[in-house]
This record gives structure tokens, sequence and C-alpha cells, in this order.
């Protein structure tokens, strides 16, 4: 009887840490300011409802089984096997914080190899396949696995419990960080400061970008709170660094920030900050990185444009929004033994919102013209073009 009762007790604590952890970050981007948050957006459209309430549900059977096995863990004669310890004088006080983070690096080590082995084409729709319905994660994916995937991951308790010696108050912070972190991997949004590119952490924590190109990619980037795993045995997604700088240019604009190393201690306090800094900063940038749906002479297209290694500006077409005229370019394309077509080259921004000294691709000419862009303040990009003495604008709308 007094098992059932400290089952019931971790059941609901469970229950509640993960509708107020999950919930108050989802109610924030998703709901309360969705739209200040739009630069932060990972992946273009926001997941269906239905979504959410088929990962609501799913986690609500990894709630019992992480409540089962805590149970068994703690609570049973099982404990006497462990290296659970209640006097806090055992060990020096400073073994709970190292204890905590080596219990991290565990963790990181055992979900790398674990998760990469659910991707095995033999097992994928039996153990990992409820986990990637969800290709646009949002915070209530966290928990949503198959019952064999839910099992796998909380195994972890069990293996610390028995490898190192933890005291209920590491348990504890170890269990909300790392469920702190992984809603934080799967936000949907980006919330990393701007500082963050340019310290050394960068190289080593992941990023909801990150993990994010797992779920729309499904493969790469396995491990769960640091890189070392997937860069050493070379399974990380070569094209996240891209994909992070255009997010962070997105938010920030394009000026250069000096190098710093900083640490921010404290799990929710990381997350705290986080949004803060965020929703503070995102309204004032200057950049132009990301998908833009085109509006020139021929129609509309979208435009992916990004900074090069060399600082200049330039525009990847990437498809005509009409079929005819992706026909059309398609075959263009082909006949000169190309793949790419630059619909801008070379801009330099010049300040003051505009970008100039590059060329704009003409279609009726086939040939590049100069040309020049201006970020108005309704978020629109004033693409000019300067041909023999004339010159002619059109507008083009940010991809959301």
């Amino acid at each position: 009887m007094e098992m059932l009762e400290k089952l019931a007790v971790i059941l609901i604590s469970s229950g509640f840490r993960y509708f107020i952890f999950a919930g108050i970050p989802f109610l924030i981007f998703y709901v309360i300011f969705k739209k200040n948050y739009r630069k932060n957006r990972i992946q273009d459209k926001s997941p269906k409802k239905e979504r959410f309430f088929n990962e609501i549900k799913g986690s609500m059977m990894t709630i019992g089984v992480i409540s089962v096995i805590a149970s068994l863990v703690l609570f049973t004669s099982f404990r006497e096997s462990t290296l659970v310890y209640e006097n806090v004088d055992d060990y020096s006080i400073w073994w709970i914080p190292v204890s905590v983070l080596l219990s991290l690096i565990i963790h990181d080590t055992y979900f790398y190899f674990m998760h990469r082995f659910s991707h095995h084409k033999k097992i994928y729709r039996f153990v990992h396949i409820t986990h990637h319905k969800s290709t646009n994660p949002s915070p209530w994916t966290s928990y949503s696995f198959d019952f064999v995937e839910a099992v796998l991951e909380n195994l972890i308790l069990v293996i610390l419990v028995m490898i190192l010696p933890l005291h209920p108050i590491a348990l504890l912070s170890f269990g909300l960080l790392s469920f702190i972190i992984n809603i934080y991997g799967h936000l949907g949004y980006e919330i990393m400061p701007r500082w963050f590119r340019s310290s050394f952490l960068f190289k080593i924590i992941n990023t909801s970008v990150y993990h994010n190109l797992h779920h729309k990619e499904f493969n790469g980037n396995y491990a769960l709170y640091f890189r070392w795993w997937d860069r050493l045995l070379g399974t990380e997604n070569k094209s996240y660094t891209r994909e992070y700088d255009v997010i962070q240019e997105r938010r920030f604009g394009n000026k250069k920030l000096k190098r710093k190393q900083v640490i921010i201690p404290g799990g929710l306090l990381i997350i705290v900050t986080l949004m803060l800094s965020s929703f503070g900063s995102s309204s004032n940038s200057t950049s132009i990185s990301g998908d833009w749906i085109s509006q020139g002479e021929d129609g509309k297209a979208i435009v992916w444009i990004y900074k090069s290694k060399n600082g200049k500006y330039y525009g990847k077409f990437i498809k005509a929004l009409d079929p005819e005229q992706q026909k059309q370019v398609e075959e263009g394309l082909k006949k000169k033994g190309k793949s790419t077509l630059y619909i801008l080259k070379g801009f330099v921004y010049s300040g003051n919102h505009k970008w100039k000294d590059g060329t704009l691709f003409a279609p009726s000419r086939k040939m590049h013209i100069n040309g020049e862009i201006t970020l108005l303040k309704s978020g629109k990009l004033k693409v000019t073009g300067y041909y023999m003495g004339m010159s002619k604008s059109y507008l083009w709308t940010r991809k959301i």
C-alpha cells in the first residue's frame, strides 16, 4: 500500500512537472507572444493542433514509465544495491554539482548510442517512430515516445545509481535539468543569445536548431546535450552551422560581436534568461538572411539570401511558385550545365538598412545587372535593378 502511495506521488509530480515546464514555453512561443518571436522560429510552419494533442497523449504513457522505474529504484529493496546516499556528509558538498555534471555526460553518451541504434531500419518502426511523427517538434514532443523507447530512455536512472554515488538532491537536479534541456531541444524556436555563437560553448553544447534538424531530416545530430559524439563519429548534420547562423542573423543582424567566453549556471535560470534576452533584442535586426518570396519579371519565387565568408550577400534561387516557370528555369540551367541560379550576387551592407555594389539577375535579359537592396520598416525588401539609365523596383516578402 505504501509503495502504491509513493508511486502515485511520483506520478502526480512528474505530470505536474511536464505540464508546467512544457506548458509555459508553449504558451509563450506558440500562443501569447507568437508574433514577437517570429524571427526565432526554426521551421516556417507551426505544427497542427492535432499533433500537439497526440504528443500530450503519448507523453502520458512516458510519465507512467518514468514513475514506475523511479519507484522501483528508490522505494524497493533494489535501492540497497545502488550508490544512492542520504547523508550529505558522506561525500564533500561539492560532489553534488560534480555528480550532476557527470550524470549529464554519462547520459549523453548512453543517449547517443541508444538513439542512433533506434534509427536502425529493422527496429525504427517498433521503437522510435512515434517520436519522429513530430517532424516539426514543440515542447510537448519532449516526452512523446513509443513504450519501448520510453523504457530505454529512462533506464539511464538505473545505470546512474549503479555507477555513481548520488544524493537525492543530485538526482532531482539531474532530472529537472535534463527535462529543461529536453524541452529547449524540442522548442521549435532558437533562443540562444548572440554571444553564444562566439563563445567556446558553441562547439560543445547542442542548441534547439541542432535537435530540430534531426526531427526535420531524421538522421544525424543524435546526441542530447553535447556535440562531441556526433562530431567524433561523423554524424553531425553538415548544414547545422549555416542553419544556426541564418536564424541568429535574422534575429540580431550582421554586426560582429567581440569574442566572449561566458557560462551561465543554473537549469531553470538559463531558460528564463535566454527567453528574456531573446524577447528584448529580436525586433532590432538589420538582417536580410533567410528565405524570401521574390516578385520579379517572371512572377514569384523563393530565394534564399545568405552572407558568405567574404562578408557579401548572395541570393540562391530555390524554386518558382509557378510550376511552368520552375520548369523553364530547370531547362535553362540544364542547357548551361549548371545546378544553381544566383538571383543576387556580391551585395555589401552600406548602413542605414541598405545593401549596394551587387548585381541582380534579369530573366528577360538573361544577365546580371547592377542593383540595390533596401530593408523597409515594414519588413519588406525593396529590390531595385538599374539598366541603361533606367530603374525598376520590386517588393519581396520574408517567407514565414
